[in-house]
């Protein structure tokens, strides 16, 4: 396994291509947390990714509030013990005319 050893936290990582890659991850032997704003969401992935013999956690959290960023990154380092690598995966929309209308 090519990430045996490994801990990646996954943002927006309860459906979509944050989904995919978590469990691709997974598959390859890491540590996964999965992290998104809804707490459904993430719970499913984490569930199936350990009902495949993979190792993850779910942390609820928003990437635009520091405070959660910060509770995902320390309950990763209570759990796993260290942050290999983050997947910033997790996007914010902001709707905005580029020129007066």
């Amino acid at each position: 396994m090519k990430l045996e050893n490994k801990t990646i936290i996954v943002t927006g990582s309860g459906r979509g291509i944050g989904e995919y890659i978590a469990k691709r991850l997974a598959g390859e032997g890491a540590n996964i947390v999965v992290t998104a704003r809804t707490g459904e969401d993430i719970e499913k992935t984490c569930n199936e990714i350990n009902d495949e013999g993979g190792n993850a956690i779910f942390i609820t959290g928003d990437v635009t509030r520091e405070d959660d960023v910060k509770k995902v990154v320390n309950n990763t380092i209570k759990k796993f013990g260290k942050v290999d690598v983050l997947v910033n995966n997790a996007g914010a929309g902001l709707r905005k005319y580029l020129a007066p209308v």
